[in-house]
């Protein structure tokens, strides 16, 4: 329930509120293993990041997030898929080549456990994000 209520705040720029609820929603589905609510979870955080204005973070995020999803084969909806490619526009208006491309390129080399550390930072208002 906290995803779901997260994902709400955040459409709603309630971002302290997403910020905690999103945080609860991703502790819980890494430990019971739910993978596909994991990437989802993880992608709404790069959408918190962008929110929050720190746009390297959320790119990072946002790539971590797409090579997860990629090793596990983990497919996205068609409704998913295209705000999935809204956030792209977003974030490629937000953050220009070459950076994009670097940030992106980083992003997806990380780890999950520290990509989701990143994500936790954001649950602590890490400036540090940038």
């Amino acid at each position: 329930a906290q995803y779901w209520l997260g994902k709400m705040d955040l459409q709603a720029a309630d971002l302290d509120r997403a910020r905690r609820r999103l945080g609860e929603a991703l502790l819980a589905f890494r430990e019971v293993e739910m993978r596909e609510e994991l990437a989802d979870c993880l992608e709404d955080h790069a959408e918190l990041a962008h929110c929050q204005g720190h746009a390297q973070a959320a790119v990072r995020l946002a790539a971590a997030a797409s090579a997860f999803r990629a090793r596990l084969a983990i497919a996205r909806s068609p409704r998913a898929e295209r705000r999935w490619q809204a956030r792209m526009a977003a974030l490629h208006a937000a953050l220009a080549e070459p950076q994009f491309g670097a940030v992106w390129d980083a992003g997806s080399r990380l780890e999950l456990g520290t990509a989701l550390h990143e994500a936790q930072s954001l649950q602590a208002g890490a400036a540090s994000l940038q």
